[in-house]
């Protein structure tokens, strides 16, 4: 709030910011309120909230964090060949601001019928990380809160059970067969052979 003093032949105008009073003394009265409305309006601008950056795609996101982020991963073979592919995606090429959740779950669906499951989560995670460090750490729009919506059905996992030493006779009864390797002793089992839970082994 700004007040405004006469002072002999002067006008002192005086505002108070963030708990801080300011003043400056003027000549004429009609300078002292236009200065105070200046500094009120700075004021209340400064406690607006600042627009986040957002990049033209998120490619720009992709080349920053494969600049800067990558490198810093101990195994760093991998990653750039997943993002550079990532990169030539229709999704990742349009414009940020154009970009919607639908963008990302027809990529999904569509890389769905070409990899596994498995290997488009790892994927996925890049995204996910990409757009969480360029708007936690670098304070760009980056369109997190879509990408964090996105779900992936996870592939069916098999029952996998290591064979003790000490059943080497039994698996060998249930009609498989020994193979001897330089490292290993390795049984076969056909399809049928269960344990005593009832779920196939393998080995």
């Amino acid at each position: 709030m700004a007040s405004i003093r006469k002072r002999q032949d002067k006008y002192q105008a005086q505002i108070r910011i963030n708990g801080q009073s300011t003043s400056k003394t003027f000549t004429s009265l009609a300078n002292a309120k236009s200065w105070a409305r200046r500094m009120e309006t700075k004021a209340e601008l400064s406690h607006l909230p600042k627009k986040k950056y957002q990049p033209s795609s998120f490619n720009e996101v992709f080349q920053r964090y494969l600049r800067e982020v990558t490198p810093l991963k101990k195994n760093t073979s991998v990653e750039p060949i997943i993002i550079r592919l990532l990169m030539r995606s229709e999704w990742a090429k349009k414009p940020l601001s154009q970009l919607t959740r639908r963008d990302l779950c027809s990529y999904r669906d569509q890389r769905l019928q070409e990899i596994k499951a498995t290997s488009l989560h790892r994927q996925f995670c890049i995204i996910k990380h990409a757009a969480k460090i360029a708007e936690e750490e670098w304070g760009w729009d980056a369109k997190l809160i879509a990408i964090k919506t996105i779900r992936l059905k996870a592939e069916p996992t098999s029952t996998v059970r290591r064979i003790s030493q000490d059943n080497n006779q039994i698996a060998f009864r249930c009609g498989g067969s020994i193979s001897q390797s330089s490292d290993a002793t390795t049984h076969h089992l056909s399809l049928g052979d269960r344990n005593e839970e009832g779920r196939v082994v393998v080995f």
